[in-house]
């Protein structure tokens, strides 16, 4: 272990880099400083150029500029590790790129005036989903800047794929959840209400194919997990009965027509990835073919919920769910403070790289109108750092460390005279929770999420071992698939009955899983409920 001395010797070389100079230092074992040397460099105008550049749609940019210099000047005079050679060596600056017009002409012009010739190491695109509608942009964006070899760091839907491809064969670092972690939450929320069996619709929109791997990919792994899990708690397993791509979203007889492959199968719990602008026509020919009723669940990607001031939901019906994520002001300010630190952070991997001759280091060198080669080759490599950079963010700053879901829901709202979504509920990796519901046509509870079937009412009581009543262990107090949800009364000591509103519990036993068994086989809806004078009955006479 390193002394005192040993301590404050190493503390005097960081502060002696921190001051302008490189100071090789050689570590033999925990904190055991060897001799240090160190070079001075040169004056300031000698360091690199390098920026970062953001790219915002519209007006929404505001403090955006505020938040990229405040960052970079605390990290100038940051006392910390992780900038102490990025100042030494480069001289890093920030701009935001604005793009009034948001059509390809615009974009390209941007790219090569604005950051190409600045020495751009980075660009941060980052789309306000409320305002910019768009996706086409984002595409080409995506496609000019890796062209190039430019990393890219992405906050917004239009770029939450990340599930088809690596992030290394995009040089992509996404900083705002992806379709993988919506995928997540929807099975979540499927397993929670066991709906075990759905079907998916889509769009050709942007990411839909990524949506639809996940979702494939997830499947795959709780399949996978099933098989080798000896728990004697069963998990619900998934079944997809169906994909439906909708190809003419802007004609309802169309999407109708499309839609009418569902009235063939047994889907009731219907998954939506869409455009905003698709969602209400393809709702609009769900109800025509009557796939909205009480015996319905649609759970809407957030691509594919209509963005409105007041989260105003007019003319879509009131049971809709969906998921989506934080996505205001605040929460794009912090994304590009996430970014720059990232950044500055990369910086400083390569200028130690540099300094200490490990990897030369060639900055970018682009220009739309030279015969040169347009092209950065140490691109990847930064792509690395920035990379890095993200994995090496604490749990509280990393947004993908525990990314969180909300769960929301059409809900009426009788004061305004108007549907709004209303959260019900939150997805982390942690786990789900839910609140209250609003269902298709005010249904009192959630769909079973298969056809309607013979409804059939059982009355019971406990008796070991064929009827046990036990509480249920859930999430949300709901009850594990091998047992079915009864209602019973509340009783004292010597079983007499004390209230007359049922509780719920959960019950299990022989005669339970006989009767699951033949549901199985038969198909119909249980109300398992305690008979009221805890007795077993009289006879009948002359009857069986």
């Amino acid at each position: 272990m390193a002394n005192q001395r040993d301590v404050t010797h190493f503390n005097r070389v960081v502060s002696t880099m921190t001051r302008g100079a490189l100071c090789v230092v050689l570590l033999t074992s925990w904190l055991h400083v060897l001799p240090v040397t160190c070079t001075a460099f040169g004056p300031a105008d000698v360091r690199q150029t390098v920026s970062l550049h953001v790219i915002a749609h519209l007006s929404f940019q505001r403090g955006y500029q505020r938040t990229l210099e405040s960052t970079l000047s605390r990290a100038q005079y940051s006392r910390t590790m992780e900038y102490a050679w990025v100042f030494q060596h480069f001289n890093p600056q920030v701009k935001v790129v604005r793009l009034p017009y948001d059509n390809p002409g615009d974009i390209l012009q941007r790219l090569c005036e604005d950051i190409f010739l600045e020495t751009s190491t980075a660009v941060l695109h980052i789309i306000n989903p409320f305002e910019h509608f768009r996706s086409q942009s984002a595409q080409y964006v995506s496609s000019l800047v890796r062209h190039v070899g430019l990393p890219l760091i992405t906050w917004g839907p239009e770029y939450a794929a990340s599930s088809s491809k690596t992030q290394d064969e995009i040089r992509q670092v996404q900083i705002s959840p992806t379709l993988h972690h919506q995928a997540q939450a929807m099975l979540s929320l499927l397993e929670q209400f066991n709906w075990g069996q759905f079907s998916v619709v889509y769009t050709a929109h942007p990411g839909h194919m990524d949506f639809l791997n996940a979702i494939r990919m997830l499947l795959h792994e709780r399949e996978k997990k099933l098989e080798q899990n000896n728990s004697p708690k069963k998990k619900i397993k998934f079944r997809q009965l169906s994909e439906v791509e909708i190809k003419h979203a802007d004609d309802v007889q169309q999407v109708s027509q499309e839609l009418s492959v569902l009235l063939n199968t047994d889907t009731r719990i219907i998954l939506l990835f869409s455009h905003e602008h698709e969602t209400r026509t393809i709702l609009e020919a769900a109800g025509r073919q009557g796939l909205l009723g009480r015996e319905f669940a649609w759970l809407a990607a957030f691509e594919a919920i209509p963005k409105a001031a007041g989260n105003r939901a007019s003319h879509l019906p009131v049971g809709l769910l969906g998921v989506e994520y934080s996505s205001n002001e605040k929460e794009m300010q912090s994304a590009v403070t996430t970014a720059a630190r990232i950044w500055l952070r990369a910086l400083n991997a390569t200028a130690f790289d540099a300094m200490t001759g490990s990897r030369p280091w060639h900055a970018p060198e682009l220009q739309c109108d030279s015969d040169r080669d347009l092209y950065w080759r140490d691109g990847r490599r930064f792509f690395q750092y920035l990379y890095n950079a993200t994995q090496q963010l604490s749990k509280n700053d990393n947004p993908l460390y525990e990314p969180e879901i909300s769960i929301v829901n059409i809900q009426p709202d009788e004061d305004r005279g108007d549907n709004r979504w209303v959260k019900v509920g939150s997805w982390s990796p942690s786990g789900l929770t839910m609140n209250r519901i609003s269902w298709f046509e005010d249904a009192p509870g959630p769909p079973s999420g298969k056809p309607r079937r013979y409804h059939l009412r059982v009355v019971t009581r406990p008796e070991e071992p064929y009827v046990i009543y036990r509480n249920a262990t859930g999430r949300n107090g709901t009850c594990e698939p091998s047992t079915i949800p009864c209602r019973v009364y509340p009783r004292d000591h010597d079983d007499r009955k004390i209230s007359n509103k049922t509780i719920i519990k959960c019950c299990t036993g022989l005669s339970i899983d006989l009767l699951l068994k033949m549901n199985q086989s038969l198909n119909f809806d249980v109300d398992l409920y305690e008979v009221e004078d805890f007795q077993w009955g009289n006879m009948i006479p002359e009857r069986t």
